[in-house]
């Protein structure tokens, strides 16, 4: 009989890394803890092999599970939620033993999470989190603040009350568990597809052609871009610009112009977040506040790097229209432009 060398190798790896756990957690009963450890860490392979889990959820199960066997207990959970929000909602951290009781597989010594589960605690627990008076539903305030915990783009806290809007199934104003999970999913997913081009709107890192326009813009070269700069780039790029959306250049400038400065001027980081929503509103043709599927189209036509037929850029608009109305809004676009106009 042979025996293949590297995978001999790889389970004496494996074995010596479970016995150090298990000497290292559990000396007095190392026999049961093996055991545990083991079953434990097969469980948790056939459930990370099953449904996907968004990166940050990923990352944060990682983190927080000190055994490393693939699996959460109660005191690493409660651990890991003390350390993600500083100041939980008391009603909050009281369901978490609920919580964990709910989703947790049962093993030898003692109950655990695997990663799916611990995914779906997760949006649990941000719903009670989120529930300032735990009433058992967010009101729109509530959960804008949850919206903007969630997304991968920062819009305010009006943009994002709006946008809570398009996850109010049934009309009433409030935000239920099940409108909050499906926000929550879409949310925590669409993070992962965006998570590098999401730091463009944070200032990290900002596209070539957008730092090309504003190189092109600071006409004095002072590394900054006044009001005059700004309107004079746009007259030059953008001829045939809809009158709407120039008339409101002053205001979107006022609102992304550093007030750190001696006077108000643009960052390339300000200037790129202030482009993003002016392209927004130039192909808003009818300044409606979304773009239909044409209008959106054409969008991604100008800011892809690709060529598309007409169907081709409406079926792409649409992978961009989360909350599927046939429009993409102001949320939805600049997760467009964030995933387009990344390098």
């Amino acid at each position: 009989m042979t025996y293949d060398k590297a995978l001999l190798a790889h389970l004496e790896s494996a074995l010596s890394d479970a016995v150090n756990v298990t000497m290292e957690k559990n000396p007095s009963n190392p026999i049961l803890f093996l055991a545990n450890y083991l079953i434990r860490k097969e469980v948790a392979k056939k459930a990370v092999a099953g449904d996907n889990v968004p990166q940050r959820v990923l990352t944060t199960f990682r983190s927080f599970d000190a055994s490393g066997d693939d699996m959460l207990t109660l005191r690493e959970l409660e651990s890991a939620l003390r350390d993600l929000f500083p100041d939980p909602k008391a009603h909050a951290l009281a369901a978490v033993p609920a919580l964990f009781e709910e989703h947790a597989v049962e093993m030898l010594s003692e109950p655990g999470l695997t990663l799916q589960a611990f995914n779906q605690l997760y949006g649990a627990f941000l719903f009670k989190n989120f529930d300032k008076n735990g009433d058992g539903s967010l009101g729109p305030s509530e959960a804008a603040k949850a919206l903007e915990f969630m997304g991968p783009v920062r819009l305010g806290i009006r943009a994002a009350m709006a946008k809570v809007r398009s996850f109010d199934v049934n009309g009433d104003k409030l935000v239920d568990p099940t409108e909050f999970y499906a926000m929550y999913s879409a949310l925590m997913s669409q993070g992962d597809a965006l998570a590098s081009e999401a730091a463009i709107l944070a200032g990290d890192n900002v596209p070539s052609r957008v730092a090309e326009l504003f190189r092109k813009s600071d006409s004095n070269r002072d590394g900054l871009v006044t009001l005059d700069e700004l309107k004079a780039s746009v007259v030059e790029f953008f001829p045939t610009l809809p009158t709407y959306a120039t008339a409101q250049l002053p205001t979107l400038f006022d609102e992304y112009s550093s007030s750190r400065l001696a006077e108000p001027r643009l960052t390339l980081q300000r200037f790129n977040q202030l482009y993003a929503t002016f392209l927004f509103k130039h192909f808003d043709a009818g300044d409606s506040g979304s773009l239909s599927l044409p209008e959106a189209a054409r969008a991604l036509e100008f800011l892809g790097p690709a060529r598309y037929s007409v169907p081709e850029a409406i079926a792409a608009a649409c992978s961009y229209d989360i909350n599927d109305d046939a429009k993409i809004d102001p949320y939805e676009f600049q997760l467009m432009y964030t995933a387009l106009m990344a390098d």
